[in-house]
């Protein structure tokens, strides 16, 4: 049986950023087949640009979604809210590749009086290394939620 690799090799690994690199990926060459779950509800999409970053985005949520992405912090999704069915409904979420980038995000809606909920899970990464091999990446990454009726206050918090 094989051991798994020790932390400090994972580390050194993920030092490649494999995370970095297949964000910046899926921003320059957006594929949304890569989703395990296309969306699902109404509401209406808007491509959203920044610098490397596109996006198809809810239209109600891509102005907070703009200035997240010019304060430098990456997002995989967002929902401008969450389906009736769901615990969250009533709120919008971003997800953060990079949980960094959520705790700073969650602080500045703490700053701005605008509550906040998240969620840590896993993000599996697959790619080539450099001997042609399939290697796969489980990272930590941050979902962090917002009262939909707070989006254009959160994006204005942010603005400035």
């Amino acid at each position: 049986m094989r051991l798994p690799p020790t932390l400090d090799r994972v580390r050194r690994i993920i030092a490649d950023d494999p995370r970095g690199g297949m964000t910046r990926e899926l921003y320059e060459k957006p594929d949304y087949r890569v989703y395990s779950l296309a969306p699902e509800d109404d509401h209406k999409q808007v491509d959203l640009r920044h610098d490397h970053r596109y996006a198809q985005v809810d239209k109600l949520v891509a102005p907070l979604v703009l200035e997240v992405w010019k304060r430098g912090w990456e997002t995989m999704g967002s929902c401008q809210e969450r389906p009736p069915e769901s615990q969250k409904h009533g709120w919008a979420y971003l997800d953060f590749p990079a949980p960094g980038h959520g705790r700073a995000f969650k602080q500045a809606m703490i700053d701005a009086g605008i509550p906040t909920d998240d969620d840590m899970t896993e993000l599996t990464i697959g790619g080539k290394g450099r001997a042609g091999l399939v290697r796969h990446f489980v990272v930590a990454k941050m979902i962090v939620y917002v009262p939909t009726k707070d989006i254009e206050r959160a994006a204005a918090y942010l603005r400035g």
